[in-house]
């Protein structure tokens, strides 16, 4: 039961992270053409890419965490984040993180 709470705390850590920086990418809509812009969007890319591999390595924890609870049967609770749904959030923010990448490399 303890692990399984301490799961759940971390999922939702994780999520609502990821969730944030997603938001922070999605609301860069200023110009990159400026150097203002450019500067502070590649400041935000550079920053999240640095996390990104304690992050990838804490989702395949958070993966076989689930599993281990599956596996011992435990029961989740009515309110648990499921590891799929921070998973796709992870994709999207990934996918976001692609693509502002790619517009910076394009314009410079």
């Amino acid at each position: 039961m303890k692990f399984g709470s301490i799961v759940a705390r971390q999922l939702e850590v994780c999520y609502s992270t990821f969730l944030k920086n997603r938001h922070a990418l999605e609301s860069y809509k200023q110009s990159v053409h400026s150097i203002s812009g450019a500067v502070g969007l590649l400041t935000l890319i550079q920053e999240l890419k640095y996390k990104m591999n304690p992050w990838s390595i804490q989702m395949d924890q958070f993966k076989e965490s689930q599993k281990l609870l599956e596996r011992q049967r435990y029961h989740f609770p009515s309110d648990w984040l499921y590891y799929d749904n921070v998973e796709g959030e992870w994709a999207a923010f990934n996918e976001i993180l692609g693509r502002k990448e790619a517009l910076i490399q394009a314009d410079f």
